[in-house]
């Protein structure tokens, strides 16, 4: 049955491409819908708006911007501990 199965596959390829080009088209939107859904959560529309204004430029701005804001704070963290055995 596999090897039918297999065999009418390969005979459909055409077919195979439509389909596997088509779940890999749903797949994508489903996934950039989500992460729009999370930016929107998490930073407000306007955010959401301004980063997609920008493109790439925008996103990596972003992502640099919340690992110096985390740097930061762990650094500041430290820094305080550091502070309060003395």
């Amino acid at each position: 049955m596999l090897t039918l199965g297999v065999l009418w596959l390969a005979a459909q390829g055409e077919a195979a491409v439509f389909i596997s080009s088509l779940l890999g088209d749903r797949l994508r939107g489903v996934v950039v819908g989500a992460a729009q859904d999370v930016v929107v959560t998490l930073l407000g529309e306007q955010a959401f708006a301004a980063v997609q204004a920008t493109g790439a430029l925008g996103i990596s701005l972003l992502i640099g911007g919340f690992a110096v804001a985390a740097f930061g704070t762990v650094a500041g963290i430290r820094r305080l501990a550091i502070a309060g055995r003395r």
